[in-house]
C-alpha cells in the first residue's frame, strides 16, 4: 500500500513540475515580448522625435518640399534630404541653408527620408532601392510601419547614449516619421 501512494506522489510531483515550467515559459515570453516593444517604442516613434519630425517637415513644406513629392509623383522611387540641398529653398539658399544645417545639427538628425507610403515595395529590396535597404535600421523601422497615405517623411535621428550628438561608433539611432497625403 505505501508503494502505490510513493507513485502517486511521483507522478503529482511530476504534474506539478511540468504546470510551473509551462507557466514559467509563458511568464518569460511576455517578459521578452513587453521589453522588446518597449525597446521599439523608445527607438521609434518616440513623442519627443515625432514632434521634431512634424515641425520639421511643417518648416520644409513653407519651401519647395511639394517639388520633392512632384519627383516622386514623376517616378522618383524616394528622396533623401540633406543640408545643403538648393532645390528645396529656391531663391532664399543660403540664408535658410545656413538655418537648416544648424537646425540639423541641432536636432541630431542623420538622414530625411521621403518614401512612398507602399513600403512592401521598398522592403523587396531591389536594386532601385539600394540605398535604402543597406542602412539595416532603416530597413527594421519600415518593418515596424503599415502601408499608409501616399508617403511617408521619415526623419533618422542619431544621438549619443546621453542624448547628445555622437560619433558613428557610439550612435543610437531613433526614428520618426510624418504621413504626408496629396
Amino acid at each position: 500500500m505505501l508503494k502505490g501512494k510513493n507513485g502517486f506522489v511521483f507522478i503529482e510531483t511530476i504534474v506539478v513540475t511540468c504546470f510551473l515550467i509551462v507557466s514559467l515559459m509563458l511568464l518569460y515570453s511576455l517578459f521578452v515580448t513587453s521589453n522588446n516593444n518597449e525597446l521599439r517604442r523608445l527607438r521609434y516613434d518616440d513623442t519627443p522625435k515625432i514632434y521634431d519630425a512634424f515641425y520639421l517637415y511643417q518648416y520644409l513644406e513653407s519651401y519647395h518640399l511639394d517639388s520633392l513629392i512632384q519627383n516622386l509623383e514623376n517616378g522618383t522611387k524616394y528622396e533623401i534630404i540633406y543640408p545643403g540641398r538648393s532645390d528645396i529653398f529656391g531663391n532664399d539658399t543660403l540664408k535658410e541653408s545656413i538655418f537648416f544645417e544648424s537646425l540639423w545639427a541641432e536636432l541630431n538628425i542623420q538622414r530625411i527620408y521621403l518614401i512612398p507610403g507602399d513600403v512592401s515595395t521598398i522592403l523587396e529590396c531591389s536594386s532601385e532601392y539600394a540605398t535604402i535597404c543597406s542602412n539595416t535600421n532603416l530597413v527594421n523601422y519600415l518593418n515596424t510601419l503599415d502601408d499608409g497615405e501616399d508617403y511617408y517623411f521619415i526623419v533618422e535621428f542619431a544621438n549619443a547614449r546621453d542624448g547628445s550628438g555622437c560619433t558613428n561608433e557610439d550612435c543610437v539611432y531613433s526614428y520618426a516619421y510624418f504621413e504626408v497625403s496629396r
